[in-house]
């Protein structure tokens, strides 16, 4: 999954940006209509603070969603904030939603990609840094 982070110092604002999703695999289930949706989730200190999520797209290999996400943050607050992006696909009418892999940044991120972009948009601050994650399956 492509996204973005920038932060402004200035405004105490952090942008994430879900950009696109790629490598998807496809049901060959008739007559489903299958979407995806990324699901932003903020934890401060650990503790869920925020959830949003993208419009629905249709499922196809690559998807494209382009969707940005404002969130205030001070300054002296960036090393207690992490991110959980989650990409899930949803099913026609009221199927239950499934999860199809997540990744984390953050401060506190466990896995060293996430950490490294974390460190890499405190390194630019007002510029965009967009890198690829590889998503765990859960």
């Amino acid at each position: 999954m492509l996204f973005s982070l920038c932060y402004n110092p200035d405004a105490a604002n952090l942008t994430l940006t879900v950009l696109k999703a790629r490598g998807l695999t496809m049901q060959l289930d008739k007559g489903k209509d299958l979407s995806v949706y990324a699901k932003v989730t903020l934890y401060v200190r650990r503790k869920l603070v925020r959830t949003k999520k993208t419009p629905t797209v249709r499922k196809t290999p690559e998807v494209e969603f382009n969707s940005s996400f404002d969130i205030h943050v001070p300054y002296h607050a960036l090393g207690e904030v992490d991110l959980l992006v989650t990409l899930c696909e949803k099913g026609p009418g009221l199927a239950p939603r499934k999860i199809v892999g997540r990744t984390q940044v953050g401060g506190n991120c466990l896995c060293e990609q996430g950490l490294q972009h974390w460190q890499d948009m405190l390194l630019s601050p007002k510029s965009t840094c967009a890198q690829w994650h590889v998503l765990c399956e859960s």
